[in-house]
């Protein structure tokens, strides 16, 4: 399946990033005195920046595991007992834990996201682990995942909100990522 042409590239996830990275509104805005994030979130955005080298050499050190890349409820359907996943046209090879990133973070309710957190790294280790031998994907790991494509994107979705409920939803979910990184999945 390596051969297949079709697939996206296995720095999908650093090409996203990149991405975000050039747009510097977001990064502008959350180091200037104008932005309205706690402290504590400005911190967290900024360190992922600061430590994006060693956290992609960390996460380049993962298995290569064939990524769906859109991983979220919309594109599953359970049927007659069955749950399938659909919406392939952005698969390809990437690193074990993309998609579990992607299925936690990607429009959950942040009410639910440290809960989805805790509960599915282990499972999807376990998931994997039942097929093939693979280290364990520390925690870290995943929520850095979530931060790297989710971070910058929830910045921005803050700034483009047409309401206080858009702002308020973006600065929630920014909340419970930072909140990710001190319970981890085993608490």
């Amino acid at each position: 399946m390596r051969s297949l042409t079709n697939l996206s590239s296995t720095d999908f996830m650093k090409k996203n990033d990149a991405h975000y990275r050039s747009w510097p509104a977001g990064r502008d805005y959350i180091r200037s005195d104008a932005c309205e994030f706690p402290q504590r979130l400005k911190d967290m955005l900024i360190e992922i920046d600061e430590r994006s080298d060693e956290i992609f050499a960390r996460i380049e050190s993962l298995p290569l595991v064939l990524c769906h890349r859109d991983f979220w409820s919309a594109n599953l359907i359970h049927a007659g007992g069955t749950i399938a996943l659909i919406d392939w046209d952005t698969a390809g090879w990437g690193r074990a834990g993309e998609d579990l990133a992607s299925l936690i973070a990607d429009e959950t309710d942040p009410e639910h996201m440290v809960e989805y957190y805790r509960r599915c790294v282990p499972a999807y280790h376990k998931g994997f682990s039942e097929e093939a031998q693979i280290p364990y994907i520390e925690d870290h790991c995943v929520y850095e995942m979530i931060l790297l494509v989710f971070g910058y994107r929830l910045v921005g979705s803050y700034l483009r909100a047409e309401d206080d409920r858009g702002k308020k939803n973006a600065v929630r979910a920014l909340e419970k990522i930072h909140e990710m990184k001190s319970v981890g999945s085993k608490s």
